[in-house]
């Protein structure tokens, strides 16, 4: 149970009804070896007798995650308050007849559970307010969103920004926007146009209500993975929503022997920022993450000699860049491209609900986004 929700006690029938009643009952969902060890090491935290502990440690221990994770509360390892989860319940995951993949149903989804369940004020608003100082990463005071943007999570999203702006106009806003390139229908299928409206829809609307929007995707199956990563070890979402880049070199050396080659080899565009900024921590990975991981150290360093079988890596060197740069005139110009030959007529599951798109709401995309792809365009008369 989590420990953040009051115990539920049991129901006392109703003395009042006479008639005969029948209970029906589900069994729960079963606890993994990985969230019973958990729950120990809390209740030894939590004794006084916990120092002297015998046996191997929490940390230590391999949980096998990689065959008996099903969904993601299998490998989570927190609590989280009862508001900070919010159910769309006219949707289910993974439903063929009727699934959340348009970029309309998600705005229209907001808008209903504003009106039924009051989620913004209820659930979002008492966490703002218990916050001091609300802090987004790299640019200042704000809020970091993080949602897909090929299905319905996109509208969902704007549907929240359109909201948060309201509330708080002065505040950063950084966005993410993820595209799972496992799941991109291949250009001719019919999922294809659907997919991409929906994400040249996010694409438009959060860059017009963030302060700064980064589009993020992951590695698609035909690109090569790092020779230090497994690739045929991503079965599941469970792997393959995690993203690593890691450092080559041999065990002798540490990651500011590495730094200075590696700065200069992204200088080389000269499209971005020329600042770059280093911490000796390295990336802590627990024993709930994907076992991806080949021909690495404790440490996180190429070493050849090693295998996944014979070393548990406990920490990787990490190296990341946020640029603005021309290069995302090629994403803009292939959903401009996609959407001139565009028939508005075969989408009719973008006009329903009450934020169902007309026309001119297709027009206005198009050259907004037509627009946005312009200010990426590289100028060759420009030095």
């Amino acid at each position: 149970m989590n420990k953040l929700y009051e115990e539920i006690a049991e129901c006392e029938p109703d003395q009042s009804w006479n008639c005969k009643s029948e209970v029906y009952s589900q069994t729960s969902y079963p606890k993994n070896e990985f969230l019973n060890s958990l729950e120990e090491e809390e209740e030894k935290a939590c004794s006084s007798d916990s120092t002297n502990q015998e046996g191997t440690s929490f940390d230590e221990r391999d949980f096998n995650l990689d065959q008996t994770v099903k969904t993601w509360s299998d490998f989570n390892r927190m609590y989280y308050h009862p508001k900070s989860v919010n159910a769309i319940s006219e949707f289910r995951l993974d439903n063929e007849i009727f699934p959340f993949d348009v970029f309309t149903y998600g705005k229209n989804a907001f808008v209903k559970d504003e009106n039924e369940e009051n989620s913004f004020e209820e659930n979002f608003r008492f966490f703002a307010e218990e916050c001091d100082t609300i802090q987004a990463s790299l640019i200042g005071l704000g809020f970091q969103v993080t949602a897909d943007v090929i299905d319905g999570f996109g509208g969902f999203a704007c549907g929240f920004l359109e909201r948060l702006r309201e509330e708080y106009p002065k505040s950063t806003i950084l966005s993410f926007g993820i595209t799972e390139a496992q799941k991109l229908a291949p250009p001719g299928q019919g999922g294809y146009m659907k997919q991409t409206f929906n994400s040249s829809l996010s694409v438009v609307q959060l860059s017009e209500m963030s302060s700064l929007f980064i589009p993020l995707s992951t590695s698609p199956p035909y690109r090569p993975m790092p020779r230090f990563i497994q690739p045929n070890n991503f079965p599941m979402t469970y792997g393959q929503s995690i993203v690593v880049r890691g450092i080559p070199g041999d065990k002798s050396k540490k990651f500011f022997d590495f730094k200075p080659n590696l700065f200069q080899q992204l200088q080389f565009a000269r499209n971005g920022s020329d600042h770059f900024y280093a911490t000796g921590l390295a990336y802590p990975i627990p024993n709930s993450f994907p076992n991806i991981f080949m021909n690495l150290n404790s440490d996180g360093y190429v070493d050849s000699s090693r295998t996944v079988s014979t070393c548990k890596v406990k920490s990787v060197p990490v190296l990341t860049n946020v640029t603005v740069s021309t290069r995302t005139h090629a994403l803009l110009q292939d959903y401009v491209n996609s959407l001139q030959k565009a028939n508005f007529d075969l989408l009719p599951e973008f006009k329903d609900g009450t934020n169902g798109m007309s026309r001119d709401d297709f027009v206005e995309t198009k050259e907004a986004l037509h627009a946005l792809c312009e200010a990426y365009e590289n100028d060759q008369s420009m030095p």
